[in-house]
């Protein structure tokens, strides 16, 4: 006796060897975040006189590329300002505004986002420039207490970088309106 198989079950092996195969080849990116990590910066009584990490761990965690110190200097920034030194150039810290390495920015606000722009590096002589998108939020408004609509403003700084000790810094940031 012959046993025939059922006509439904046809089309669900059909569905079923079909779902393994797209499976099989979907390949799914994976989601890339930025890392970067500050370190503490030095105490204020003995003040850093290096524009860059001497020790081996510092080293180790340091921007490599122009692009990620700009990103870790606007983090250090918001986190805590006095760690946006170590991202500075000697010459820079020397000529440092009264209001430290956020008025290097020359923005009234709080600044709410940023976005590199683009970036050119040159090897010999190491130079690099980085343009900077900055979102800035000019009603005064806190993050506590958030203005109804916020009053923003949207600046372009470029970011001149050189490198000292073998690491990248901040020679200068200029305007770019």
């Amino acid at each position: 006796m012959k046993r025939y198989l059922p006509i439904f079950l046809i089309p669900l092996v059909f569905i079923l060897v079909l779902t393994v195969f797209v499976a099989c080849t979907y390949q799914r990116e994976p989601m890339l975040l930025p890392t970067v990590t500050i370190l503490p910066a030095t105490t204020a009584a003995q003040p850093s006189t290096s524009a860059s990490p001497t020790a081996a761990d510092d080293q180790k965690v340091y921007p490599a590329t122009p692009e990620a110190v700009v990103q870790a200097f606007l983090l250090a920034l918001q986190a805590d300002p006095a760690l946006a030194l170590r991202y500075l150039s000697a010459p820079l810290k020397g000529k440092l505004p009264v209001g430290g390495p956020a008025d290097l920015l020359t923005v009234t606000g709080v600044v709410t986002g940023t976005a590199i722009q683009s970036g050119a590096v040159s090897m010999d002589p190491p130079v690099a420039q980085v343009d900077v998108g900055l979102q800035v939020r000019l009603d005064g408004g806190s993050e506590q207490k958030p203005q109804p609509t916020p009053v923003t403003k949207n600046y372009t700084r470029r970011f001149n970088l050189g490198k000292e000790n073998n690491h990248w810094v901040i020679n200068g940031i200029e305007a770019r309106e």
